[in-house]
């Protein structure tokens, strides 16, 4: 296998004066390529899927969906399924709040990982579920 010379990864900071090594390499100026670990293991693992809100509605008026959806996706973009609904401004006899318990814990267990928000959504839909019961 050919070596390169680690000249090539070298950049310039935005702020830095003096050309500096790529600080994810962690290599010496007199590496070679071949050197590089490469590996992901030692890099933070976080989770693919997560359960937020996407926001609805119109100016001055916000309604949420709970969406499972993927991390890389942008907050009111694609989802995989949508678990309930959050209406922060219900007044009277309106529904504030509807999530189905049973998917959500489905997901929980399949490892998504739930917003503070919703997290506190959920514990406010089991206290009325219970309230309700």
């Amino acid at each position: 296998m050919e070596k390169f010379p680690v000249h090539f990864a070298a950049f310039r900071g935005h702020h830095q004066q003096n050309w500096s090594i790529c600080p994810f390499l962690d290599v010496s100026l007199g590496s070679t390529i071949t050197d590089f670990n490469f590996s992901t293991s030692d890099r933070k693992q976080t989770e693919m899927v997560s359960i937020r809100l996407a926001r609805g509605g119109s100016k001055k008026r916000p309604f949420y969906h709970v969406t499972v959806t993927d991390n890389k996706r942008a907050l009111g973009g694609v989802f995989i399924e949508r678990l309930g609904f959050f209406n922060p401004v219900a007044r009277g006899q309106e529904e504030r709040l509807r999530i189905d318990s049973e998917r959500l814990q489905f997901w929980i267990q399949q490892g998504a990982q739930c917003s503070g928000r919703v997290a506190k959504l959920a514990k406010d839909a089991a206290k009325q579920a219970v309230v309700a019961a």
